[in-house]
C-alpha cells in the first residue's frame, strides 16, 4: 500500500532576524501527528480501551462505567476522537453508539511499526 499522498504542507516560523524558515511535512506525517495529539489525554486513551473491549458504547454507558468524568466532559473527548477519525458514531433512535474506526487503527499500527524500524523511519522523513 502506497503511504505517500504526494502532498506537502508549508509551515512558516519566524527566526530572530524576522526571516522565515520553511518546513515541509507530508500530509501523512501531519495526519499522523494529529492522531497522536488527539490520543495524548488519559481519558481518550481510556475511551479507546473501553471500545476495544465493548465494540460500541453510548456516552451514557461510558459515564456510568467510568464513574468520574461528567457526561459533557466525555462528550467533548468523544468529539475530539471522532474529529480525528479514530472513532465513529452511529445514531440509534435517540442515542449515538460510538465504535472504533478500524481503518485508522491500521494506520496507527503502521506508524508505530515504521517508527520501530530505522530503515523505514529514514524513508518516512525524506
Amino acid at each position: 500500500m502506497n503511504r505517500s499522498f504526494g502532498l506537502r504542507l508549508t509551515i512558516y516560523s519566524k527566526t530572530n532576524m524576522g526571516l522565515t524558515n520553511e518546513h515541509f511535512y507530508t500530509s501523512e506525517l501531519n495526519y499522523s501527528a494529529k492522531i497522536f495529539r488527539t490520543l495524548a489525554h488519559p481519558c481518550r486513551i481510556r475511551i479507546i480501551g473501553t471500545l476495544l473491549v465493548h465494540d460500541y458504547m453510548t456516552v451514557g454507558e461510558m459515564t456510568e462505567q467510568f464513574n468520574g468524568p461528567s457526561q459533557s466532559s466525555l462528550s467533548e473527548h468523544l468529539r475530539h476522537l471522532k474529529d480525528a477519525g479514530l472513532i465513529s458514531g452511529t445514531k440509534v433512535e435517540t442515542t449515538i453508539r460510538y465504535s472504533l474506526n478500524g481503518a485508522i487503527w491500521e494506520h496507527v499500527k503502521w506508524v508505530l511499526t515504521t517508527v520501530a524500524n530505522d530503515n523505514e523511519l529514514v524513508m518516512l522523513y525524506q
